[in-house]
């Protein structure tokens, strides 16, 4: 059953969404990456340009620059070289450097305990070079594979210090090493199929690689099946959060979409089948915490359009979230952010608008206490109607008395020191920070916030704030900053 399909073909991109491309240069293959509070979303215009935006409090405001950069690092060929621009400030300052990458058809880029891994296929050899000083130096290249055919696809995956490539044609086949890329094994893997194009996903020790049919691993790589058990015809989209996978696909006999949601890693599978709904791409299914997306197109208004289902029960019921969110959503247990862009068929150059759902971003500053220690406010959980989120309070006076104060509109009133960001605010709620009395920076608290399962709820704002008695301020109190909660 799908719940609220109808209000998707009447929902508007949200008051609060912001503009990210003000040149109105026009962003294809959105790359979103998320740490707490810091957002990166790197677009490239007809492969020859990369625009980089970051926003420091969740999603709600951002800055935007011509420059490529994906979180860690962001990949683009340009004359057949990689051009690798890191940062070790979290965005805020760049430094270019230029790889030994010969001409290639894929070129893959990670970091592992900060040193810099480039791999790239050059005819029938996969080659690796390593620059342990920012881009400043790099190792000669290495082979660490060599095909039977020329390499025309080539993915990695990295988990701490476990790397896997794959590549093709003629058979995917499988590379890994288990020191970050100092050493590799004997022989590469092939992997049971002949289809390429890998989105390749992991956790601990299991592998899965949704290759139209899906293939998977249960000792980091070592050994593979093909597993069929998940029922869908054909895959064409896939992700997995911890012990949580989800695939989106179809039937060749049937119109519809099939997603699999499987809670175990990929040993059991409970699959649906939603009637009229064609997943978009290949970046259709998002798993993450005990929810399952699944995006779909549908025809309004004269046109078709996109937009995302969510179920949290393995597919007995889907609810539409994130209407036009047509670029793409990313999820993480800060909450969820929307990206939209208008057909270009519609508006020439159209803007790029991106907006936080579900989830938490940050306002303003907090004022510091004992050992000038500022505490520090953050959302944590999907703010979906029906279902509970946190704010964790952490950095604060240890043993400290404070209290919990909201309100659903924002203003920015001086009370000493600190700035009071509640318009008509409710509270207090008190609460007794943990950690050693006095101790400063070792207080910390929870907040478990519950949203009624009403659908009224959906689209409202809660901004909230924290204060804590602390003899070490001048005011007698620190303050948090404050989180601004957007329910869907």
């Amino acid at each position: 059953m799908i719940v609220g399909l109808a209000a998707v073909t009447a929902a508007q991109v949200p008051p609060h969404a912001a503009l990210l491309n003000p040149g109105n240069e026009v962003q294809d293959d959105l790359q979103v990456l998320r740490n707490g509070d810091i957002v990166h979303v790197l677009g490239t215009t007809a492969g020859s340009a990369c625009h980089y935006s970051r926003s420091v409090d969740g999603g709600r405001s951002w800055s935007t620059q011509s420059t490529a950069f994906s979180g860690r690092m962001a990949r683009l060929a340009i004359e057949d070289n990689l051009v690798a621009i890191g940062a070790t400030d979290r965005g805020e300052t760049w430094q270019t450097t230029t790889a030994p990458v010969s001409p290639a058809w894929d070129v893959e880029i990670t970091i592992i305990n900060g040193v810099i891994v480039t791999f790239w296929a050059q005819g029938q050899l996969i080659l690796m070079s390593r620059s342990p000083d920012q881009g400043n130096t790099w190792t000669p290249p290495m082979t660490v594979a060599q095909g039977q055919a020329t390499i025309l696809t080539l993915s990695t995956f990295v988990e701490g210090q476990r790397i896997h490539l794959f590549w093709g044609p003629q058979g995917m086949h499988h590379q890994r090493s288990l020191d970050g890329g100092i050493t590799w094994m004997p022989a590469s893997n092939t992997l049971p199929t002949n289809l390429g194009g890998p989105t390749i996903l992991g956790h601990g020790d299991t592998l899965i690689a949704p290759l139209v049919t899906l293939q998977r691993s249960f000792d980091f790589g070592a050994t593979w099946q093909t597993d069929n058990s998940h029922g869908i015809g054909q895959i064409s989209g896939a992700d997995l959060h911890e012990d949580l996978i989800v695939l989106g696909g179809f039937s060749p006999n049937l119109f519809g979409t099939q997603v699999a949601i499987s809670t175990d890693r990929g040993r059991t599978w409970q699959t649906t089948f939603l009637p009229g709904v064609v997943l978009a791409d290949e970046h259709n299914v998002i798993a993450h915490g005990n929810t399952a997306w699944a995006r779909f197109i549908f025809f309004s208004a004269g046109e078709f359009r996109s937009a995302w289902l969510m179920t949290d029960d393995l597919g007995a019921t889907w609810e539409s979230v994130a209407a036009d969110s047509n670029q793409a959503v990313h999820v993480s247990d800060h909450g969820a952010i929307g990206f939209h862009r208008p057909r270009p068929q519609v508006i020439p150059s159209p803007p790029l608008r991106a907006f936080p759902f579900a989830g938490h971003t940050s306002l303003g500053q907090g004022s510091a206490g004992t050992g000038a220690f500022t505490p520090t406010l953050r959302g944590r959980g999907l703010a979906l109607v029906g279902t509970t989120f946190d704010l964790e309070l952490d950095h604060a006076l240890g043993g400290a008395t404070g209290a919990w104060f909201f309100a659903l509109t924002t203003a920015s009133t001086p009370l000493g020191s600190a700035t009071l960001y509640l318009e008509q605010p409710i509270g207090p709620l008190f609460f007794t920070a943990s950690g050693a009395t006095g101790v400063a920076g070792a207080g910390a608290a929870t907040y478990r916030f519950s949203t009624p399962a009403n659908p009224v709820f959906a689209g409202i704002r809660i901004v909230s704030q924290a204060f804590v008695l602390d003899v070490g301020s001048p005011d007698g109190f620190a303050a948090t900053r404050a989180i601004e909660t957007w329910i869907n």
